[in-house]
């Protein structure tokens, strides 16, 4: 008891040390008539809601604090000595290669201090690049954030929002809160929602897939819904042939109609191709090229066919894999209509192999005549770098427990490539663990394990 009690009273003195360290060095390096920022706070004048956000939006933040607690990066900072932060402050701003005792001696006769010409100041360079300065209360950047934070909550459908701030200033102690007072008010709602789609085959597979919309009457009308519903038919298009559908990001638009109310508003949404409501065109998928190579140079356009394996067009710089090994990676068929999934499903199973990695990955429009792209045709190219014959891994972990104490756990992987020509691949393992038990003849002393 009497040990615990030592120990407990160590613990709190040092504890009371760091806090009274802490307290009285903070603001060693706060110039006179200004603020070091310790906290924001928010208050909502009615529901609290996003409370766990709105600090992103804040464009001026208190120091970092270790455990919650105590701002070590300040503290470090600090501890440097002040009369030479000019100095290093001008001395973090070269490139890394030029910061040596010249550079030094030539900023100390710049700042007047040619008495320290010579000095290495290790300890001050440590400290106060392994630091953080303060950061001083700027109203400027809490009023920015007071507009951010309301241009967030209209942003998520709270049109009439308004936030507040109060700078709560301690001179004696140089110190400054700042309290954002959110009232983001009612909502604006959504009152009916519309679609205008001319292209017939475009809306149809829109409506196919309308219980899917992320908009509903009577939700809020949200900004990041609106961001999601044009993400998510964007990629049912493109999953139904329409080759970089929305890809200019202007084919999607929403309409708020807001003369009769702010608060209840109808919506539409609007697909066009153009301004001439032009007819989208469904691609099919052209060549597809697939060439093992070990740089981009390797892979000129003349570059010869090696094979031709249900419709791909296989080339290699050699022979050590079989054309085979390929073509079952890819899920393309040429003349299938284009399928965005389709092409990605073939990039990931390509990886899959862990035989190669992917040098360059193309989907293109075929060039017509006079340089002229053909709107309805996708021609399709990877190019493959073969990865080393032979990989060996070593990797380890330390454990700690009551059983083995601290313990070591090694592994060993071996892994051998395309080990019979179609990308076929051989690993093996090996792992282990290592540490010290209790002995059970004599509980005092361990044994290894």
């Amino acid at each position: 008891m009497h040990n615990y009690l030592q120990k407990y009273n160590i613990i709190l003195s040092s504890a009371m040390s760091v806090v009274m360290l802490y307290s009285c060095s903070t603001t060693r390096k706060v110039p006179d008539g200004q603020y070091l920022l310790t906290k924001n706070k928010f208050k909502f004048d009615d529901e609290k809601i996003y409370g766990d956000v709105v600090d992103n939006y804040v464009s001026q933040k208190p120091n970092k604090k270790f455990l919650w607690a105590f701002p070590i990066g300040l503290w470090m900072y600090n501890q440097a000595d002040p009369k030479y932060d000019s100095i290093l402050n001008e001395y973090t701003t070269y490139p890394s290669e030029m910061r040596n005792q010249d550079l030094r001696d030539s900023l100390f006769i710049k700042y007047d201090r040619s008495q320290d010409i010579g000095k290495s100041l290790f300890k001050d360079r440590i400290l106060h690049n392994w630091g953080q300065a303060p950061v001083i209360l700027d109203h400027g950047k809490t009023e920015t954030s007071a507009e951010n934070i309301r241009k967030f909550f209209v942003y998520r459908g709270y049109w009439d929002a308004k936030v507040r701030y109060k700078e709560d200033l301690d001179s004696a102690a140089k110190k400054a809160q700042v309290t954002y007072l959110i009232n983001h008010k009612d909502p604006t709602r959504i009152n009916g929602y519309y679609y205008n789609i001319p292209d017939l085959q475009v809306k149809s597979i829109y409506e196919s897939q309308l219980q899917k919309s992320l908009l509903r009457s009577r939700d809020i009308l949200d900004q990041t819904k609106m961001e999601s519903e044009i993400k998510r038919i964007t990629e049912l298009m493109r999953d139904h042939g329409y080759y970089n559908f929305n890809g200019s990001n202007q084919d999607i638009y929403f309409t708020a109609d807001t003369l009769t109310s702010r608060k209840q508003v109808p919506v539409t949404m609007d697909i066009h191709k153009d301004s001439l409501d032009s007819p989208y065109k469904k691609a099919t998928i052209g060549n597809i090229d697939i060439a093992i190579v070990e740089n981009f140079k390797d892979f000129p356009e003349q570059m010869a066919v090696d094979t031709t394996i249900r419709g791909y067009r296989i080339r290699a710089i050699d022979d050590q894999f079989k054309p085979r090994a390929l073509w079952r990676a890819v899920t393309l068929q040429e003349g299938e209509v284009y399928n965005q999934r389709n092409l990605d499903l073939s990039k990931r199973n390509l990886i899959a192999m862990n035989n190669f990695n992917i040098l360059k990955s193309r989907d293109s429009l075929r060039q017509g005549g006079m340089q002229a792209p053909n709107d309805s045709i996708i021609d399709v190219l990877y190019l493959l770098k073969p990865l080393p014959k032979y990989e060996l891994k070593v990797t380890g972990d330390i454990n700690y427990s009551q059983i083995l104490n601290l313990a070591v756990a090694p592994s060993v992987d071996f892994t051998t490539r395309n080990v019979f020509g179609g990308a076929e691949n051989l690993s093996f393992g090996v792992s282990g663990i290592f540490g010290s038990v209790g002995n059970p003849k004599n509980q005092d002393k361990r044994l290894l394990a």
